[in-house]
């Protein structure tokens, strides 16, 4: 409670994601504020929160979706990120669920 936590959950269902990471975290928040670039993730979301009774406030965000419509990954860029995530490989997963993989990642402050 009271806490700035983040989680990434890649392509996996974020609704189911939340869900579980709010039951692991032992307390129901006053508030939820989830904000996302695509709509499927905020109705995802909603619809999962709402059968729990966690009050949600979807946001979706939508200030670049002109450049990430326009943006055309060259080869060049595809090797940057390769060797980027050799670097910097995501964090071993967290949740199983269902024999699908979240990978999770969270931030207490």
């Amino acid at each position: 409670p009271g806490c700035a936590d983040r989680a990434c959950a890649n392509e996996c269902d974020k609704g189911e994601l939340l869900t579980l990471w709010l039951k692991r975290m032992g307390h129901q928040p006053k508030k939820i504020i989830f904000i996302d670039d695509k709509m499927k993730n905020i109705q995802s979301v909603e619809k999962a929160l709402h059968k729990l009774n966690y009050p949600v406030i979807g946001i979706r965000y939508g200030y670049l979706d002109e450049r990430v419509k326009n943006f055309k990954l060259d080869a060049s860029m595809e090797q940057e990120y390769r060797d980027f995530m050799k670097k910097f490989p995501l964090p071993k997963p967290l949740i199983p669920l269902e024999g699908r993989v979240y990978d999770t990642i969270v931030n207490p402050h």
